[in-house]
């Protein structure tokens, strides 16, 4: 029974990775997003802050290398896709997005924390 639920967890966590590596972007979509950074001129409003390549690229109209718009880790077509409800997913517009604030949120919720080792010294 053991060897049977480890299999079961090998394949649901493969095809997790799959859905990642088929819906993810690529190192120069992240290099595209620096250059179109470089020459925006309001860059400034975005100073101190955390940008998602995936929303920089919907604002300034690129693609990835191979030509595939990249899906936000926002977008409830990716959030369904992961689910098991993925068949719902080809339904869903990628412009549908959880809003950052509540994402940021969830993320810190969802990490775990660690303990604060005392130090032998206190």
């Amino acid at each position: 029974m053991f060897r049977f639920c480890e299999i079961v967890l090998n394949i649901y966590f493969y095809l997790h990775h799959q859905v990642i590596l088929d819906w993810g972007e690529t190192p120069e979509f992240s290099g595209k997003a620096v250059s179109h950074l470089l020459c925006d001129e309001n860059i400034m409003r975005r100073s101190g802050q955390v940008w998602m390549t995936t929303d920089i690229a919907d604002e300034h109209g690129y693609t990835d290398i191979d030509g595939k718009s990249v899906v936000s880790m926002r977008s409830f077509k990716l959030m369904f896709a992961l689910s098991p409800l993925k068949s719902i997913a080809g339904f869903i517009p990628r412009c549908l997005k959880l809003p950052y604030w509540l994402y940021k949120i969830l993320v810190t919720l969802s990490t775990p924390q660690e303990e604060k080792k005392k130090s032998k010294y206190e």
